[in-house]
């Protein structure tokens, strides 16, 4: 879903004899999802048409960014871990005077996204019917089914770089609508972040920020089984004809009493919230389009 970890390996360039230089800059880029492809990649480097050229000790202001190629590394960690090699030329100086802002932090955000695939645990069925056998248990192991979790990309240039704050939201959910969506429905799942310079050499942050959505909310839901149950509000162990506890868990109604196997019913599923919430609109994001 976004990009977790940058490492620039290593640089080489050249001149012709008009005096244009070029350089190509290979950098090493992980994500934390296999289903991210090059897009999500590229995105996580923040270059644009103003971003020159840089590595180590050396830079050339005049050589900017033009173009970048992700190829995904052949081995166990493959689709996580990328190779991206970035070009810059100073023949593109003249397309970045056209097209350059005076401030970076002018520049509009942009928003992207994309709709990523993943297994999910089915509870209920399309009627709001746990899934269940005959006698009313769960399956073990679980039943499983495709779906698709949708995704917003926001990267915006900022004035300096809130860790603290960026750390307190991270993994929480939006308290607010966001984009449309309802309340606990977005979590912000990744957030990258580097440092650029001004022509006057004051630094900015271009900074992205992933959030992952689900559409029934972040909250945790559980079916209500247990080894136990509440008998007349009283604790007690859940036990055979003969008094012998069950080693397995049993189906629990509302008040905690277990529910017979074969009996007519339905589990209760409450709805535990983990995560925290925050307003979205504190980072100084777009919120809707």
């Amino acid at each position: 879903m976004a990009v977790i970890d940058v490492r620039t390996i290593a640089a080489e360039g050249g001149t012709d004899t008009e005096g244009n230089r070029t350089y190509i800059v290979t950098a090493q880029v992980k994500t934390n999802d296999r289903g991210d492809a090059s897009i999500i990649v590229i995105a996580g480097l923040g270059l644009d048409l103003t971003s020159f050229y840089a590595f180590g000790n050396e830079s050339d202001p005049g050589a900017f960014f033009t173009s970048a190629r992700a190829v995904p590394k052949k081995r166990k960690e493959s689709l996580t871990v990328w190779t991206v090699t970035i070009n810059y030329s100073s023949k593109a100086k003249d397309k970045v005077n056209v097209t350059q802002v005076d401030d970076p932090l002018d520049e509009p955000p942009q928003i992207s996204g994309s709709f990523v695939e993943y297994l999910k645990i089915v509870e209920k069925d399309q009627a709001n019917v746990i899934v269940a056998n005959t006698v009313g248990d769960v399956f073990d192991p679980p039943v499983m089914d495709e779906d698709g979790r949708p995704t917003i990309v926001i990267l915006k240039n900022f004035a300096e770089c809130n860790l603290p704050l960026y750390g307190d939201y991270f993994g929480a959910v939006n308290l607010d609508p966001f984009f449309g969506l309802g309340v606990r429905t977005c979590r912000l799942a990744g957030i990258t972040w580097g440092q650029k310079y001004r022509g006057s050499g004051v630094p900015y942050y271009p900074i992205t920020m992933t959030f992952e959505i689900k559409k029934d909310t972040w909250d945790l839901s559980i079916l209500n089984r247990g080894y136990a149950e509440l008998d007349g509000g009283v604790w007690k162990v859940v036990a055979d004809d003969k008094n012998k506890a069950f080693n397995k868990q049993v189906n629990l109604d509302a008040a905690g009493k277990k529910i017979p196997p074969g009996s007519p019913g339905y589990f209760i599923v409450p709805k535990f919230r983990i995560k925290d919430e925050r307003p979205f609109s504190v980072l100084n994001i777009p919120t809707s389009f």
